[in-house]
């Protein structure tokens, strides 16, 4: 437990060492990056797994936190002779890393965050490179059901599509432990919406979900919200970046008139209109659980502003609303940030 050596061992091999991600210990920091840098290396075909086993075993008793940036596929092999190159291409393995050794392999795992995908691949980029195959989720999934010490799961730019979320979230059903999800920037739509709505319908564990930058539409907005009015324990929901529209934008609301868990709630630039920032209004009236709600670069107008402004009006206890770029006037937007002071004031007083 040498920290002066761990120190000097980090500084030697990395220019930047933020202790801060790894509980402030030099060597927690050393094991866990270390071990990083080999699985971003490992490369399926041609890496020696005993060489990175060994490694994998020693980091063992360290590593708490991994946040895996690339994963490589298999190297294509030589073309047989009188085999077209094309058609070697097209038997290729492309399957990544086998993640399940990490949770066999490593007891205290907590956070676990990775991108399928290669970085720096320059003129050798081919779109067979990013994203999971269907093994890669399925080794992925079926770990994570029997795993008990992960509680931060983030699986982003890795081109998540609706089949993998199904698979993903069957599997999680049989999970206590994992309290923050986030598949944020992959390609989930509304039948993947539909399977992640079941688990935050069924899940006592689950607090935050990150789904923002998907392709999420009215009709998994509408599964999101029946979701909610069931949820006894989510509190953080980021759906950023998607399309629900209108009509999935009274869903959520519906639902979050049945909901008391939901503290913050992000649905920015979503092409939300009036309807929604009325149904909104509605649930400021009587929802008394929201704290913190982003609605940025939406559509509301003056008159959708008004309506927001009277359900904000109405509630003590939200204290954070960003309506920047949601088109809802100046004076609304000046009245919303009074009340919202207000709010703040009471709440510092409270403390």
């Amino acid at each position: 437990d040498n920290e002066g050596y761990w120190k000097r061992c980090c500084l030697d091999r990395w220019r930047n060492c933020d202790l801060s991600k790894h509980d402030g210990s030099w060597k927690q920091f050393f094991f866990e990056v270390n071990l990083e840098e080999h699985i971003e290396n490992f490369v399926p075909n041609r890496s020696d797994k005993a060489d990175f086993f060994d490694v994998l075993l020693l980091s063992q008793p360290f590593v708490r936190r991994l946040d895996i940036r690339q994963l490589l596929p298999p190297q294509p092999d030589e073309p047989e002779e009188g085999e077209e190159e094309e058609e070697a291409m097209a038997e290729r393995n492309v399957n990544h890393m086998n993640l399940s050794v990490l949770f066999t392999n490593l007891p205290l795992l907590r956070e676990l965050r990775v991108a399928y995908g290669v970085r720096h691949c320059g003129m050798n980029f081919e779109w067979s490179h990013f994203g999971m195959t269907k093994p890669d989720i399925g080794y992925l999934a079926r770990a994570l059901a029997t795993n008990d010490t992960l509680t931060l799961l983030k699986l982003h730019r890795s081109m998540v599509e609706d089949d993998h979320v199904r698979f993903l979230a069957k599997h999680l059903l049989q999970n206590n432990t994992v309290t923050h999800l986030d598949l944020s920037h992959n390609k989930i739509g509304d039948r993947g919406a539909r399977a992640l709505a079941k688990l935050v319908a069924t899940s006592t564990s689950l607090k935050i979900l990150n789904i923002s930058d998907n392709h999420i539409h009215s009709k998994g907005g509408e599964s999101l919200g029946h979701a909610l009015a069931r949820n006894t324990s989510l509190r953080k929901l980021n759906l950023r970046l998607n399309r629900l529209e209108d009509e999935g934008g009274k869903a959520l609301c519906s639902g979050l008139l049945n909901n008391n868990t939901l503290v913050h709630l992000n649905v920015s630039g979503n092409r939300l209109r009036e309807e929604t920032a009325a149904e909104l209004g509605l649930v400021l009236q009587q929802n008394r659980s929201l704290l913190s709600l982003d609605l940025t670069c939406n559509k509301f107008n003056t008159s959708g502003g008004q309506l927001l402004r009277e359900g904000i009006e109405a509630n003590d206890r939200v204290v954070e609303v960003d309506v920047r770029l949601a088109d809802i006037g100046q004076e609304n937007e000046f009245c919303i940030a009074e009340k919202l002071k207000a709010n703040q004031e009471r709440a510092a007083v409270a403390r």
